[in-house]
């Protein structure tokens, strides 16, 4: 080799060392002289070695753009070549490995990277010992992983025992201590256990502003993770505020185009929604699935924004839009997954999917009763009324016991069924289930929460239908404002509420004076 090419390759593969690792920026400028010498690694060795390492630093790069098949490849290639120079158990080896587990992740490929990480635990415990933070760090990696396969309390385990240990041997403050507690943190959000979150949450933010600085890209992680579990609790006001301020600080700091900033306009998309601010819901996401689909190619991300899109069409009656852009939504992600991975059959309603689902995941699965949900609505929404009830109660059973009554997924399961007895005119049934749906409400998230006063709103419809005037009347009042308080005078939902209170009194005391009008 030319001793000049050999000593400029040298130079670029020291930029890309996980040691020396260059400016981010360089980074991104030379990937493009990384993808080019991928297919011809140096004949000698040491170089060899050399271009193997700066492979594992070019896949690291490549999956924080977004490029998750490109970091796949170079990562792959990497432990391929070590794996020849080094043996499969040596340090560098197993560094390799741990990059490809992390593109399989990007991709939701969650299977094969909880059987990586846990060969580089393995591996890590041998060479540096149980408690060495680059063993719990992966750990930590691992319980993510499990977490995203919808093993809930095997993660929170996991997590739980990980945050002893570290802070154990490594003190309250250290910084893998702090990851931990998010993570933990996030499991408890996810599984609607919003106030040990939001507490645990705070702990972290505080930390990363004192420690890292409010504009330190793990502060604003910290911060649109608090945002989440404000959105999950109904405070939409507290969450959009939060949702704003890191977008706004994301795009001064990464780009308008970096995946964060990108996640962070879903988060908002979806508070807008929660809040039936569709319109710019859909603007937002429509810009978002823009930039993605012209930056990253077939992206997992891009099915899950097609979706919330989906949403924000329905509500604003534009159906067959709807039904296009889930259908494309459905077509991605076989695309990008395959026909019987989790994502795919997520959004499919088929009873073939359903029967892959338990097969695949086990009966009580998240994603198996995900599926059984839409089958079970799917077939009801097709006025199969017999067969769909029960499928639907048989997915609220299962809820139940795997999740929990309270459970959010749960409540909306009974929300629906109680839609449908209403349609069915089975109101004493209705009434039934939907006063469980408030009691558990209440509890989780109070009484003037938007949520709580959605579902209270409903029951005070189906009091007038008793013609049970006082109740309902009574209640919608009350509605009325806490909604005026909780959401201000001008939101959506409360001037429908309104509305519809004045056009029931209008209506009552109209159909009163004909009553005692002279004939």
């Amino acid at each position: 080799m030319d001793q000049r090419k050999e000593a400029s390759d040298a130079g670029l593969y020291g930029m890309f060392s996980t040691k020396s690792g260059g400016p981010s920026k360089t980074r991104v400028w030379l990937l493009p002289e990384m993808r080019d010498r991928l297919a011809h690694p140096p004949d000698a060795e040491p170089l060899r070695k050399h271009w193997a390492l700066a492979m594992v630093g070019a896949s690291s790069t490549a999956r924080s753009l977004g490029k998750f098949c490109e970091a796949e490849e170079m990562a792959e290639r990497a432990k391929e070549t070590l794996e020849v120079l080094l043996g499969d158990a040596s340090y560098e080896t197993t560094m390799a490995t741990e990059q490809v587990a992390e593109a399989y992740f990007a991709q939701g490929r969650y299977d094969q990277a909880a059987i990586l990480q846990t060969d580089v635990i393995q591996k890590r415990e041998h060479q540096l010992g149980e408690d060495h933070l680059e063993t719990l760090r992966i750990k930590a990696e691992l319980a993510r992983t499990i977490w995203r396969q919808g093993l809930y309390s095997e993660a929170r385990e996991l997590e739980s025992r990980l945050l002893q240990t570290c802070k154990s041997k490594h003190g309250d403050n250290h910084p893998l201590t702090i990851k931990i507690t998010g993570n933990l943190a996030d499991t408890d959000s996810y599984e609607g256990q919003w106030q040990s979150a939001e507490n645990l949450q705070l702990e972290v933010l505080h930390w990363c502003r004192h420690h890292l600085g409010q504009n330190h890209p793990k502060t604003l992680q910290a911060m649109s993770s608090l945002s989440k579990t404000y959105g999950r609790k109904g405070q939409l006001k507290a969450a959009e505020e939060l949702q704003s301020k890191v977008l706004s600080l994301r795009k001064t700091i990464l780009g308008s185009k970096h995946l964060d900033t990108l996640a962070t306009m879903d988060d908002l998309a979806s508070t807008y929604i929660s809040q039936c601010r569709w319109k710019e819901a859909e603007l937002l996401l429509i810009q978002v699935l823009k930039i993605r689909k012209r930056e990253l190619g077939k992206s997992p991300t891009i099915p899950a924004s097609e979706s919330a899109l989906a949403i924000a069409y329905t509500n604003q009656g534009r159906f067959k839009e709807a039904e296009d852009l889930e259908f494309e939504a459905l077509k991605a992600t076989k695309m990008i997954f395959g026909e019987n991975h989790r994502n795919t059959l997520g959004g499919g309603l088929l009873e073939k999917a359903r029967e892959i689902g338990k097969k695949a995941f086990g009966k009580f699965h998240p994603r198996t009763l995900t599926i059984l949900f839409h089958h079970a609505w799917a077939v009801w929404s097709q006025n199969r009324d017999e067969e769909g009830e029960a499928l639907m109660l048989q997915a609220m059973e299962m809820q139940t016991k795997s999740l929990g009554e309270d459970h959010p997924v749960t409540l909306n399961t009974m929300e629906l069924i109680v839609d449908k007895y209403g349609d069915q005119n089975r109101l004493g049934e209705a009434e039934s289930i939907l006063l469980k749906v408030i009691e558990s409400k209440k509890n989780a998230l109070g009484a003037e929460n938007p949520s709580t006063l959605n579902v209270m709103a409903k029951l005070a419809r189906l009091y007038w239908r008793q013609e049970r005037s006082e109740e309902a009347e009574t209640l919608e009042i009350q509605v009325m404002r806490e909604s005026q308080l909780a959401l201000g005078p001008q939101h959506p939902m409360t001037l429908t509420l309104m509305s519809n209170l004045y056009h029931v009194i209008h209506g009552r005391n109209w159909g009163e004076s004909l009553k005692h009008s002279p004939s």
